[in-house]
């Protein structure tokens, strides 16, 4: 059996046969190698993963090895826009960690970009299927920080990493945390701004954390307090 792993958006059935996209047949035959009726995995949230063969360029499902995964950790990285590269990283890594959601965020230190969302969402599929992962983080749209205020409602968490609050590390700080949805924000180079400050302190579900005494890049910013909130999560599973 293949260690390849395929996302795949349709329903999945035993022997039912899954039509692909000229890019997936693309990737299996000429990236992957993949030949008639070579068996590999394919997976989606929603009907988990399964053995299935490549057979005249469509899909043949066989058999369920994982379901899908009822109790989703609903968490959210959100972010100010940065350099194109870091935000490459930024969306590989978390992706493979494992979130629900990806915000890229304008604030007024932000960096100013385009953003190509089509591409982002085939890097955080392709880490999904590489890190053994179900579950594939939706690339929201960009919006302005005040405007993603408004569609947060209050039993989320927002875990602000604030580069000027060196008293409440973040360790410690998601220990205390009740409430089972979270939302990370990462700010841009110059921090937050005086007024991104002001909205923060008017929120009752928003807790300022440190993340150390140096100053790190959103990519690794990111990556540090998505983990710290993993860890957190897996030593209450095990309790």
């Amino acid at each position: 059996m293949s260690n390849i792993r395929l996302y795949v958006e349709s329903e999945i059935t035993k022997s039912v046969e899954i039509k692909i996209s000229k890019d997936k047949i693309h990737y299996l035959q000429n990236v992957m190698k993949v030949r008639n009726n070579q068996k590999f995995f394919i997976f989606n949230p929603s009907f988990g993963e399964w053995t299935a063969k490549f057979y005249k360029n469509c899909l043949i499902p066989e058999e369920c090895v994982r379901k899908q995964e009822l109790d989703i950790q609903d968490i959210w990285v959100c972010f100010s826009l940065v350099k194109p590269r870091n935000v490459n990283f930024l969306i590989e890594k978390v992706s493979e960690i494992g979130v629900k959601k990806i915000f890229p965020l304008i604030t007024e230190f932000s960096h100013k970009h385009k953003f190509n969302r089509n591409r982002l969402q085939k890097i955080a599929i392709e880490s999904v299927e590489q890190s053994n992962g179900l579950i594939i983080p939706e690339i929201m749209e960009i919006l302005e920080i005040q405007n993603f205020f408004e569609i947060i409602s209050n039993d989320r968490e927002i875990i602000l990493c604030d580069e000027k609050n060196s008293t409440n590390p973040i360790s410690y700080s998601l220990k205390e945390i009740k409430r089972k949805k979270f939302a990370i924000l990462i700010g841009p180079v110059g921090g937050w701004s005086k007024n991104e400050r002001n909205i923060f302190s008017g929120l009752d579900n928003c807790r300022k954390v440190s993340l150390g005494a140096r100053i790190l890049k959103a990519d690794t910013a990111a990556i540090f307090s998505l983990s710290c909130l993993k860890a957190m999560q897996m030593e209450i599973i095990n309790e």
